[in-house]
């Protein structure tokens, strides 16, 4: 009597898996376009947190020292990075800031200089953060004379 036994499936048929991944393709390239933009407005954010941060640890260490501290670029780019140097102690180098990604820095400001007390010597200023994209968003970084620091998202040229 063995051959009245039900016999039950297992495992899926050829069609239901070809359903399953043409949804799949379908649902990856609808996907991945935003997620591709994701990742360029996370580079920006944070390239300018990592500047931020080089910002707040050069007005700390003026204020911790009570000398004057230098936020400068590395070779005159900011592009390239940057440092945090006294500029008592014949520059003594404090911290290097390496940039991570591709992101482009565009600004007037040759470097931010602070005095003991946490307020800026040179101008204030801004630089903004862009990546290849024409007219998408990015980042501009605003130091006031006070040595505060805002971040403000506006549109790159």
């Amino acid at each position: 009597m063995n051959f009245l036994r039900k016999r039950f499936q297992q495992g899926f048929t050829l069609i239901e898996l070809m359903v399953v991944v043409a949804v799949a393709g379908i649902l990856a390239g609808v996907v991945a376009p935003g997620f591709q933009e994701m990742i360029r407005n996370n580079r920006i954010t944070a390239d300018v947190n990592h500047f931020v941060a080089a910002i707040h640890a050069s007005r700390s260490e003026a204020l911790k020292t009570g000398q004057s501290i230098v936020l400068q670029p590395i070779s005159g780019n900011w592009n390239n990075g940057w440092t945090v140097d006294e500029t008592v102690s014949g520059g003594v180098n404090v911290m290097t800031f390496n940039k991570q990604s591709d992101v482009a820095i565009t600004t007037g400001l040759a470097n931010v200089r602070y005095t003991s007390r946490g307020m800026i010597t040179t101008a204030a200023g801004t630089l903004q953060f862009c990546d290849s994209r024409t007219g998408e968003e990015g980042r501009q970084v605003s130091i006031s004379l006070t040595g505060r620091v805002s971040t403000d998202v506006f549109v790159c040229p």
